[in-house]
């Protein structure tokens, strides 16, 4: 073919696969397919090669219908694998049509592109596609058998060598269906690359060489060679001195002089030197069989080197020359040190005559201890090798981990502050924290390399730091000691406390007594004593002390606040309390006291009469109040400490009004919990086993945890027998009572919780009844926020709505701020906007279609000097539940009445 032709069409490759019934011959159907690919594609000169290649193949396969009209193999089909290959320049353009493999060996990688080749149709009748080729790339095209049976291994291999000698071997299961052709793009070929070598060596030979005649090279022996008057010693001498080699150097130089024109003499004297070499080798070897060794002194079996000029050339660049003078002097210095140390130290490769049989003088001791040397510098070597890539492998995998651990904290720093906050989303809070776990562990991993240690503890502060935030965690670290009792009374032991117009009483078993102090304890003193073994003390509505002790008859006493009188009350023995561990004053129908007795699992109250108390009665009963351990009364709810549901259980009326605690781990519960404490606003439950103390707000179904105060200092005593704990919110202090001390401690955040209410929507908890509850933000303009700062804020008629999605308050009126205009006055009970989380806003979207339900506020607040919004999603409260809670209302007042008239504090 054309050669001009072939370069604007370049060459085209295929390899094709046929199956067919036996009375059809595929390969002659083969070939003709092949024949008719090649010429419609060079028969299309207007074409891209791309273009063309395709249109050659579709015409391919309509010459195949052709083939098939008349013959019985088109009612059974023909199936066929074609996959053509066209390499014009650079580009390779590939046609498949069926399921032929095109592999592609560049830079050491192999790669089956045959995969990403496209449908440009959308028949699924044939696959295009075209690439750059780079130099050394190999393409093997191959039917589908081939790739079933050869291994990427095996294709790698023939790739490498370039060679078919794989096929050839190779033993195919079904040897018709195999095609394969393998197609090089400018191969430096191993053939080439040794040819290629040869050349340059003989090159280099030649301009070394090239100087040197071969009447020289005479010249040069005749010299060496010294004439003898005895012809044997001559020839002899001249047999030891020669070599093999240097006869095989000397042929060669002839050979290389052959095409050279020398001079007649030159000739001749070529010719007697070589066979005066053949006579010399000759009878040499005659005497060597008849006389064994010769004891001569001979030269060394190498050839001596013959001295070369290294003149530098000075008709070239002064920088050449330069460069040229300082090779030689390190080239001189390189051989100088090379002849110290083999031939002046070691004692290799002497070129001094010594004895035939003998050998050099080598000196093994400095050779051995070299070589040692050089084996264990090896070693060293080697081992510090292994030492410093098993170090690099430590460091990278630990980097690995660092840097995952990284980016899983900076992934949950970002939407920390939001689900601290948000009053639901637990699952996001399980999720974030189980990240966190992990990168713990990816921490603790790279902890191990000292490279990263420092880095490792700063993102380990930061990472509890970022779970401290989650679970709502204050660390304690160094609670203040209010009164230490043990160091003040050796061997007391305190069993409860109570505080009573701020000040603080402390019952001890140990001795029977009970201490006073102020709320500071620095004023510890003996308030009553006679007591037997007091277990629990409450105060009532009065300021006096309840205790509960083991006196046997009258197990109930009142001591007088202001002169200590111990009153005993009747109908309280042993036999009546049972084992009450607990007792709870209640300001409720005159005064209760409430208990838990565990020997009849029961709930029991004392109501009070007059000064004395009346005999025990069962509240309610089940079998978990076996392990009660502590009862508080708040808002006509009793709340218990039992191994029930999640640990805490509260009662309304006497039925199961149980709130859901969330905030906690999965799976966590509070049955270990010791004490318990409620006031207006919090539930406090302290829980020794973890050494924390826990606050959920009240008052709802599902209370979500506020905080929880951890200890993390250095003591082991401290928190792990927690007997009692009181919130004192107008101090913003906690008080704790351990195994022999009371302590408090000035916890930063419960100032959080003392939020200063601007204003409250009275009617809200009396006639609703709150499900859950939730804080928000609210959208206000300037002189509205001053407004509300000073209280000039009323929500008697507010209520919420839900717009899109969106909560709106409505119907709060906020007065003018002195001194603005009508004209910024746009509406003093205009719809606010509240700022709620999405799933917030969901939950009361979902709360409001539920019969009966409703979204009220409660009370706007002020929390870090934000204004914000407490609302709830409540039910209707029913009539008798209104009237009770009038009815304690009304008893509340009355009380308070009779005090101020009667002077009573």
């Amino acid at each position: 073919m054309n050669e001009e032709f072939m370069r604007k069409r370049g060459e085209i490759f295929a390899a094709i696969s046929m199956t067919g019934p036996e009375t059809f011959n595929v390969s002659t159907a083969g070939n003709l397919l092949l024949d008719h690919l090649h010429e419609t594609y060079f028969e299309n000169p207007t074409d891209k090669p791309l273009l063309a290649l395709e249109k050659a193949i579709i015409s391919t396969q309509a010459y195949l219908q052709k083939i098939l009209e008349n013959d019985q193999a088109a009612e059974t089909g023909i199936d066929i694998d074609l996959l053509a290959l066209v390499v014009h320049k650079r580009v390779a353009s590939f046609v498949s049509m069926g399921q032929c493999h095109a592999h592609i060996y560049r830079d050491g990688i192999l790669t089956d592109i045959a995969p990403a080749l496209k449908d440009p149709t959308g028949r699924a009748q044939i696959k295009i596609g075209s690439m750059l080729l780079k130099r050394n790339d190999i393409i093997i095209l191959s039917s589908p058998i081939v790739v079933k049976e050869l291994t990427r291994d095996d294709i790698v291999e023939v790739c490498v060598n370039f060679s078919d000698d794989l096929f050839k071997k190779r033993v195919f299961d079904n040897n018709a269906l195999v095609s394969a052709i393998m197609v090089g793009y400018e191969v430096d070929r191993q053939s080439a690359r040794a040819e290629r070598e040869l050349v340059v060596s003989s090159g280099k030979n030649e301009l070394e060489d090239e100087d040197l005649t071969l009447a020289d090279l005479v010249e040069q022996e005749n010299a060496e060679v010294e004439p003898e008057a005895d012809i044997e010693s001559e020839t002899e001498s001249e047999m030891e001195s020669e070599t093999e080699s240097e006869r095989e150097n000397l042929d060669e130089r002839e050979n290389e002089q052959d095409n050279k024109s020398v001079s007649p003499i030159g000739s001749l004297k070529a010719k007697v030197s070589e066979l005066k070499l053949k006579l010399s080798s000759a009878l040499a070897k005659s005497r060597r069989r008849v006389r064994g060794k010769a004891p001569l002194a001979v030269t060394p079996a190498e050839v001596r080197a013959k001295a070369q000029t290294t003149d530098v050339n000075y008709d070239q660049p002064t920088y050449k020359v330069v460069f040229d003078k300082i090779f030689l002097i390190l080239k001189k210095a390189f051989l100088s040190i090379k002849k110290l140390l083999l031939e002046d130290i070691l004692g290799v490769k002497k070129d001094q005559l010594y004895l035939k049989g003998k050998g050099p003088g080598r000196n093994w001791r400095v050779i051995l201890i070299a070589v040692f040397a050089l084996v264990m510098l090896l070693y060293f070597s080697v081992t510090s090798i292994q030492e410093r890539n098993a170090t690099i492998a430590r460091e990278n995998e630990a980097e690995m981990h660092l840097n995952k651990a990284v980016e899983l904290i900076e992934e949950v720093d970002k939407v920390a502050e939001i689900i601290s906050r948000a009053t639901s989303g637990e699952e996001r809070k399980q999720a974030s924290l189980e990240k966190l776990s992990t990168a713990e562990s990816e921490l603790n991993k790279a902890k191990e390399v000292e490279k990263f240690a420092e880095q490792v503890e700063e993102n380990l502060k930061k990472l509890e730091g970022i779970r401290d935030l989650l679970n709502k965690t204050v660390a304690v670290v160094d609670p203040n000691v209010v009164v230490d009792i043990a160091g003040l009374f050796p061997g007391a032991n305190p069993s409860d406390i109570v505080i009573s117009k701020n000040e603080l009483f402390i019952s001890d078993s140990e001795y029977g007594k009970i201490y006073r102090s102020s709320l500071s304890g620095a004023d510890l003193k003996e308030f009553a004593s006679g007591l037997t073994r007091p277990r629990s003390i409450t105060a009532d509505n009065n300021g006096n002390i309840v205790l509960l002790d083991e006196d046997g008859d009258r197990r109930l006493a009142t001591v007088n606040r202001e002169d200590g009188t111990i009153t005993r009350h009747a109908g309280t023995s042993a036999f009546r309390l049972g084992n009450v561990a607990q007792i709870e004053f209640a300001d409720i129908f005159g005064g209760r006291i409430y208990g838990v007795d565990q020997s009849i699992k029961s709930v029991i109250m004392l109501q009070r009469s007059g000064e004395s108390y009346g005999i025990p009665e069962r509240r309610f009963s089940f079998d978990e109040l076996a392990s009660g351990t502590d009862i508080a009364i708040s808002d006509l709810k009793i709340y218990l400490l039992a191994n029930i549901k999640q640990g805490l259980y509260r009662a309304l009326n006497n039925v199961d009004d149980t709130p859901v605690l969330t905030g906690l781990n999965s799976g966590e519960n509070l049955f270990s919990a010791t004490a318990l404490f409620v006031d207006e606003v919090n539930v406090y439950i302290a829980d020794p086993s973890k050494k924390r103390i826990l606050i959920f707000p009240k008052d709802v179904n599902q209370i979500n945890l506020r905080a929880q105060y951890v200890y993390r200092g250095e003591s082991n005593s401290v928190f792990t027998n927690i007997k009692e704990i009181i919130a004192n919110r107008q101090n913003g202090k906690l008080y704790v009572l351990t195994e022999q001390r009371s302590t408090n401690s000035h916890l930063l955040s419960l100032k959080s919780f003392r939020m200063k209410i601007l204003a409250k929507n009275k009617k809200a908890l009396f006639n609703f009844e709150p499900v859950a509850t939730y804080t928000a933000g609210i959208v206000l303009e300037g002189w509205e926020v001053k407004s509300v700062k000073t209280g000039r804020i009323s929500l008697k008629e507010s209520f919420i709505t839900m717009r899109k999605g969106e909560a709106f308050l409505t119907g709060a009126h906020i007065a003018k701020w002195p001194g603005m205009s009508d004209a910024q006055l746009k509406s003093e009970t205009r719809d606010r906007k509240l700022l709620l989380n999405a799933s917030e806003l969901k939950q009361l979207a979902r709360g409001v279609k539920e019969r009966g339900s409703t979204i009220v506020p409660l009370d706007m607040h002020l929390q870090r000097n934000n204004v914000k919004l407490s609302l709830a999603l409540a039910r209707g409260k029913k009539l008798h539940d209104k009237r009770a809670k009038i009815k304690e209302t009304e008893q509340k007042r009355s009380i308070a009445r009779d005090i101020k008239y009667y002077n009573l504090k």
